[in-house]
């Protein structure tokens, strides 16, 4: 299994790590989405939950909500996973399902 895709506590891992846009993403960057009164959303999926992380004026501050977001919930969670599988992603004898 060479592209395996492992998932840890309801989170994807490869999906978190790679952090590029979805081909139907309109906004420019994951996770922030235009309202209908022109002001912007921010959320996060994270171990099963998406969180809100609010709706903001400027298409910026939504964008620099999420980066913030990202940093706070994937890194240390993407740390801690590479320490335990030895710097690895992509491992072909990984379960499906790792607890950390």
């Amino acid at each position: 299994m060479k592209n395996a895709i492992h998932f840890v506590e309801g989170t994807c891992v490869e999906r978190i790590s790679s952090r590029k846009n979805c081909s139907n993403n309109t906004s420019g960057q994951r996770g922030v989405y235009r309202r209908e009164n022109n002001r912007w959303r921010a959320c996060i999926g994270f171990k099963g939950k998406v969180y809100n992380l609010g709706t903001f004026k400027s298409y910026e501050e939504a964008v620099n909500a999420r980066l913030k977001a990202e940093h706070e919930f994937y890194d240390a969670f993407l740390d801690q996973y590479r320490e335990k599988t030895g710097g690895c992603l992509n491992t072909e004898n990984s379960q499906s399902e790792r607890k950390l």
